[in-house]
């Protein structure tokens, strides 16, 4: 318990389960999502009530808890990283579910005005899932070339409304935006950067935009370090850049330095270029 209140409970088919609102999770499936990007093992301990579980037990909870015409952004970032991308399962009233059906239910709903954070977690879930095929040598084919379509459309829009600063536009993808306050421009431009560092090749996170706002976003942090950011906004933009610091320049620091999850580790490289970006 946390100022009396309880994140996880026991639902009616006792299964571990995570409750949703204020103080706990505010979406669903959303601490699956984070504690899947902190790459927790699926055989992790969980403790409740005396009980043993593991995390496996969550994950078959949101397995089961799936929901047409809901949003599954959350599920998806998680069942990513902790299923194969060919399984099948069952929900609670039987209908069946896979990977491609995920991504079939996450395009065809908006991302401007209901997707969480202008849709940048979307659209996060979707590029991991790609990801995923691409790390296991599997076609983008379907709904896995649906995916990739939709993504890479959204990244060149992403530049398109990029700032002369390099900082993203603070209207997400409803069209241009440049408001000078500074938690709103963190807010944006850190949670549009952290989905842009999981789904840009090696190559486009070296050109100059991706440098530009990562460029931004490091000085705006560095220059207001006093500053009494929100929560949310300032762990989403820490991510973005310690995800650009993985795939850009750790696999250049030594053999010992473990590289992204959700990278495969790029080829040795002729010459370490500058980018642009000091660490």
């Amino acid at each position: 318990p946390c100022h009396g209140v309880r994140l996880m409970y026991l639902d009616g088919k006792q299964r571990l389960n995570v409750q949703i609102g204020q103080y706990v999770q505010g979406h669903a499936g959303q601490l699956m999502a984070i504690l899947a990007q902190c790459h927790v093992p699926i055989d992790y301990p969980i403790h409740f009530d005396g009980r043993k579980f593991a995390m496996r037990d969550l994950i078959e909870t949101e397995m089961k808890t799936c929901e047409p015409n809901s949003e599954l952004t959350f599920k998806l970032i998680g069942f990513s990283h902790y299923l194969d991308t060919e399984t099948t399962w069952a929900d609670e009233h039987g209908r069946k579910w896979s990977i491609p059906r995920l991504i079939h239910e996450e395009i065809r709903q908006p991302i401007l005005n209901t997707a969480a954070c202008g849709g940048t977690h979307r659209l996060s879930g979707l590029s991991l899932a790609v990801k995923k095929r691409i790390e296991r040598g599997e076609p983008l084919d379907g709904e896995y070339a649906r995916a990739a379509e939709f993504v890479k459309k959204y990244q060149q829009y992403a530049f398109r409304l990029q700032n002369r600063d390099g900082s993203l536009s603070t209207q997400w993808f409803r069209g241009a935006g440049d408001e000078d306050d500074l938690d709103r421009r963190i807010k944006t431009t850190g949670h549009i950067l952290e989905w842009l560092c999981y789904s840009l090749s090696n190559e486009e996170l070296r050109e100059p935009p991706t440098v530009r706002a990562v460029t931004y976003l490091s000085n705006i942090m560095y220059s207001n370090y006093d500053h009494e950011w929100e929560i949310g906004p300032r762990s989403h933009a820490t991510h973005a850049l310690m995800l650009y610091d993985q795939r850009v320049f750790q696999p250049f620091d030594g053999k010992d330095t473990p590289v992204a999850v959700y990278q495969t580790p790029p080829q040795v490289a002729k010459s370490n270029q500058s980018t642009g970006v000091s660490r």
